[in-house]
């Protein structure tokens, strides 16, 4: 058999009746009286609703995540998830959608074992056994394949409809205002409320989604799934509304709670009734016998756990996953022997519930982000749907249950680091880029607008970076004073002619991009190529960045260079001071430069506000980052009446600045300026000194050079920045 025969089953035979099967199933029958008794006729109406918004929501999410995709191979949820945000949340979500369908099959199976218990009471002691006798009976036409039980689903959807005809015509005879009036509040018996008997319901509404499971069998999935789904979640919304007035108006209260088999004492044919419930409860589970088996087969194949890569064989001549159908039997067989309908509801609300809202989530990040490649065919979608559906499930899991929507979170995102850790992203579509270059974007233009203010200063950083495999000192003294609070960009400069131009730059670009991968580093690195270098900086200088988060600060190493290409240096570096950037060079005479992980001393020589505020803001990043960091700030002073006066203007700066310091007020001749701060910091690790110049200095940088090669790192510093960015 051909791969063109396995995809055969049209939009009733692939989705609707899969769908409306699981949908009118065990909780129907079994359970719908229950709800109404306890919750009365008002509240079972706002459960039902509740429970609707989610269904509806998501089928809407459903609809445009699925019609956006060009196929839609096997595995329903999990592959229309893996390939909007990625195989974490695609994978994490396949597992638990896989183990919520399985678990599902048990519930179902127990019903309907339930229900032949209560028509002869004498195989109670047999239950579970005969529950896994019908196990291994609807193993038989899901190993087949899923055509052969895509046509007995036919056969039980006719017994259904039936069945619930006959309810209906025979409680609109038994109907009584009075008793649906008494029924109107909630009675709820010891240990039941709202949220519970929600929990009880939830799993009624949650078949919709069985035939996207089988979207590896269909014919034409995107357009069967959003048609199908739709008209399935409307007809089970239908009955279970006629039903639930019903019941409110045709039984009474204690019956409707006691009695779980309430709709066969009603109806005129109770054996109607009772195959009813047979044709639901196994309907159902062959529905999810059907689906689950897909989700772990586009699993594997996607190798997401490699050694259950076996389960992901398919059977050539039927398409079924054969070794997957084996495992879902087992794992439900183990459910009904360990668990009861009541128990196992709540379970499979919660599974659902999440998988449900990472399809809210991935359609709400598909199209809040306006990728220009999310072109739904289905139109009837906006991202505020989808949101009002991830909400609501959020809202819904906290109020059933606090402690296990933690717990249930916790598994979600462990299993999604799990799954990233091990698969490359790169092979799978991820909107979350989408949905951050919006957000960026939109963040950019507020910005724009906002007044600068000394408060939000940040240290925004042009490091011209050259080979970085030769600046790395240089590059961690950036990271140093960006310490993660700011924006560090990597720039380098190539002179190159026109006609080698873009493999000048791809070449560097690659190399940039290794460097920031191989250091682990966060920062971001551009590649500029220009018929001269200095000109090639200016444009960055005046080019670089978007308003409101332009660099105002530019690091640069320390030029050994003479002559002609020394003053072009200079020169750039007014250039850059005349466009308000802040000026850091920076040398070091330390092979790894700054060590992070021993204690350092960093000086800090004051001269007053002018580059003081940002070299003493510079320190402070160091030392935030890096806690084994001690700051010194000196000062000299021409006589010794001048200490009390200098020591308390520093008290004064540093109380407002809030910056744990040590002052050394140092009495010294200022002819001796320089031998005296060697003598005073021969021993740190950092100096910074404030960087002055005159407008007809041509080699403003020589008086700096004693420094320079007396220690191990060190930074002068021009500044635009006032004590305001300290405050």
């Amino acid at each position: 058999m051909t791969k063109e025969k396995s995809l055969k089953l049209s939009t009733y035979s692939g989705v609707f009746t899969p769908n409306i099967l699981t949908i009118l199933g065990v909780i129907m029958f079994l359970r719908m009286g229950y709800v109404v008794g306890n919750a009365g006729l008002i509240q079972a109406l706002i459960i039902l609703g509740l429970a609707h918004i989610v269904s509806l929501t998501t089928s809407f999410s459903l609809s445009a995540i699925t019609t956006n995709m060009t196929s839609v191979d096997g595995g329903g949820d999990y592959y229309l998830i893996s390939r909007s945000v990625g195989i974490g949340y695609g994978g994490a979500i396949g597992i638990i959608l896989y183990l919520a369908q399985t678990i599902s099959i048990a519930l179902y199976i127990i019903g309907f074992t339930d229900a032949i218990t209560a028509l002869v009471p004498v195989l109670l002691p047999y239950a579970k056994i005969i529950s896994i006798g019908v196990l291994g009976f609807l193993f038989i036409p899901t190993f087949k394949g899923a055509d052969v039980a895509a046509k007995i689903q036919t056969y039980i959807l006719v017994i259904l409809g039936v069945s619930i005809v006959t309810f209906i015509i025979s409680s609109v005879l038994e109907f009584k205002l009075e008793t649906l009036q008494a029924n109107l509040l909630p009675a709820y018996a010891s240990g039941n409320n709202f949220w519970i008997i929600f929990a009880i319901f939830f799993p009624a509404v949650t078949g919709f989604t069985q035939g996207v499971s089988m979207s590896g069998a269909l014919k034409d999935p995107l357009k069967s799934i959003p048609l199908g789904t739709f008209i399935a979640v409307l007809a089970g919304l239908a009955v279970y509304l006629i039903e639930m007035i019903l019941l409110g108006g045709s039984a009474s209260r204690e019956l409707l709670i006691n009695n779980y088999n309430i709709m066969t004492m009603i109806s005129y044919v109770p054996i109607l009734i009772i195959l009813g419930v047979f044709a639901a409860t196994l309907s159902s589970a062959l529905g999810s016998f059907m689906g689950s088996p897909f989700i772990l087969q586009a699993i594997t194949k996607d190798r997401l756990i490699p050694f259950m890569s076996f389960f992901g064989k398919v059977d050539e001549k039927s398409a079924s996953p054969r070794p997957a159908v084996v495992l879902t039997f087992f794992i439900a067989g183990a459910c009904i022997l360990l668990g009861d309908l009541n128990t196992l509801a709540p379970i499979i609300t919660m599974f659902f519930l999440m998988s449900y809202g990472m399809t809210n989530y991935a359609t709400f990040i598909e199209g809040y982000s306006k990728n220009p490649s999310f072109r739904p065919t289905f139109k009837f979608s906006h991202w505020s749907v989808s949101l009002l559906g991830l909400v609501t499930i959020g809202i819904l899991m906290f109020m059933i249950d606090a402690r296990s929507s933690v717990v249930a979170f916790i598994i979600l995102f462990a299993l999604k680091s799990y799954f990233n850790g091990r698969i490359s992203n790169k092979k799978f579509k991820d909107a979350h880029t989408g949905f951050y270059f919006q957000r960026i974007k939109d963040y950019l233009i507020k910005i724009q607008h906002q007044q600068s203010d000394f408060k939000n200063w940040r240290p925004q950083i042009l490091l011209l970076s050259g080979n970085p495999y030769e600046r790395k000192a240089l590059i961690e003294f950036g990271q140093l004073i960006e310490a993660k609070r700011g924006i560090l960009s990597l720039i380098r400069v190539i002179e190159s002619e026109s006609e080698t131009a873009w493999d000048s730059k791809h070449t560097s670009e690659k190399e940039l991009a290794k460097f920031i991968e191989e250091n682990k580093i966060e920062l971001f690195g551009e590649v500029v190529v220009a018929k001269d270098f200095y000109a090639g900086l200016e444009t960055i200088i005046q080019s670089y960045g978007f308003q409101g988060i332009k660099p105002n600060t530019l690091v640069l190493g320390w030029s050994d260079k003479e002559d002609k290409a020394k003053k072009e240096y200079l020169e750039f570096i007014k250039f850059a001071f005349q466009f308000n950037k802040n000026i850091v060079i920076f040398d070091s005479q330390e092979e790894k430069g700054l060590v992070k992980d021993k204690p350092i001393r960093i000086d800090v020589w004051w001269r007053g506000k002018t580059n003081g505020a940002l070299m003493l803001m510079f320190a402070y990043l160091i030392q935030a980052d890096h806690p084994n960091a001690k700051i010194r700030i000196l000062r000299i002073v021409k006589d010794q009446e001048l200490v009390s006066l200098a020591q308390k203007q520093l008290d004064s700066l540093l109380t407002i600045a809030r910056i744990n310091i040590k002052i050394e007020i140092i009495v010294q001749d200022e002819k001796v300026y320089t031998k005296t701060i060697l003598e005073h910091s021969k021993d740190a690790d950092l100096v910074f000194m404030g960087l002055a110049w005159d407008e007809d200095e041509n080699n403003f940088l020589s008086k700096y050079e004693t420094f320079r090669k007396s220690f191990k790192n060190i930074a002068l510093i021009r500044s635009h920045e006032t004590l305001g960015i300290l405050e």
